[in-house]
């Protein structure tokens, strides 16, 4: 390292941060999607940085089912060049965000996608509320 240089590494995505904090010293990791795993990724970013590596890797591999559906998931759009940001919104709302419309342009969503990101979360232990995906369109707080 040369002296009086230094160097803010940052890598936003989660499944990256055991190795990325343990090698690199990553102190913070933002933004992609975390809502997903509800507030599993704060929560293990955390024990991380207090250098708790088995609890964290502990939530870290409960959560990999909906990780690895999120991965799978994305490939299946990911020459389109968008963000499919209805799934993201889905995948909080999923967690007791908003949901609702979005202006246009925005990738549809349909029932498998939402079937596919939410098994997953449940196999992963998290409790999630037993609502109609149809409810998710109009959001919890419409205007």
């Amino acid at each position: 390292m040369i002296q009086g240089k230094r160097i803010l590494f940052s890598d936003p995505l989660e499944a990256h941060s055991p190795l990325t904090v343990e090698m690199f010293g990553q102190q913070w990791m933002g933004t992609s999607n975390y809502e997903y795993w509800g507030g599993a990724v704060p929560q293990y970013f955390k024990l991380l940085l207090e250098e708790k590596f088995t609890e964290a890797m502990e939530i870290y591999w409960r959560i990999n089912p909906a990780r690895q559906a999120r991965v799978a998931i994305q490939a299946t759009f990911a020459a389109r060049n968008f963000i499919h940001r209805y799934l993201w919104k889905y995948q909080g709302w999923l967690h007791g965000y908003n949901g609702g419309p979005m202006r246009q342009p925005v990738m549809k969503l349909n029932d498998s996608q939402m079937r596919t990101v939410r098994e997953p979360l449940l196999k992963s232990g998290f409790n999630l509320a037993d609502e109609d995906n149809a409810t998710f369109y109009v959001g919890r707080n419409p205007c």
